[in-house]
């Protein structure tokens, strides 16, 4: 399937693959004890290009990814009953929307940041209203929206090579209207794009 592709999938097409997914990490990182958790929301929403996913870029008082393109997240606190719950108040703070809002539809397997050593947990929902975001000031310098037919069309993508524990890697890498996407928040894309052309 290409990008071309998505503008005829609905976003209740996306809801009923994602409530499938199983979250089940990788072996290997569920056994890292050394990693810190962290949780993220994959938040979808309807606009006139089509299904898309709210995005933020990360302000550069932050003390790690400075100004990189992230989703909504971050570490638990003490309040939080669950990974999904950290994933619901960071997105609250970060993107000034509200919980009733959020539909939650189930979870990704989680990922590893490579700089700053955490393993996130992912979850997906949707925004069931739209919104005027409100960016956190000191956190967040930007939110916006980038449609899945744009993010799954190969002009919009590409593979970056990089040396990690002396071996070669491949990671993938989008752009979207000048913003670079990379990172743990591309192998999240990717993996998602994956999910969904394959089903």
């Amino acid at each position: 399937m290409t990008g071309g592709d998505w503008p005829e999938r609905s976003i209740e097409d996306l809801e009923a693959i994602l409530r499938r997914v199983s979250s089940q990490a990788d072996p290997d990182i569920d056994a890292n004890q050394s990693l810190k958790p962290g949780s993220v929301m994959v938040l979808f929403t309807s606009t006139p290009e089509g299904p898309s996913i709210v995005l933020t870029r990360r302000s550069q008082s932050v003390r790690t990814h400075r100004g990189e393109i992230a989703f909504p997240g971050g570490k638990p606190e003490l309040e939080d009953k669950s990974s999904v719950d950290t994933a619901i108040r960071e997105t609250e703070e970060e993107i000034g929307i509200s919980r009733s809002d959020i539909d939650i539809w189930g979870g990704l397997p989680a990922v590893t940041t490579v700089s700053s050593g955490f393993r996130l947990d992912i979850h997906t929902g949707l925004l069931k209203n739209s919104h005027t975001f409100e960016p956190r000031l000191g956190e967040v310098s930007e939110v916006f929206t980038t449609p899945v037919s744009h993010l799954d069309n190969p002009a919009n993508s590409r593979s970056e090579r990089i040396m990690r524990n002396g071996q070669i890697l491949y990671r993938p890498c989008y752009s979207h209207e000048g913003r670079v996407i990379w990172g743990a928040t591309a192998r999240i894309i990717d993996q998602m794009l994956g999910i969904l052309n394959s089903s």
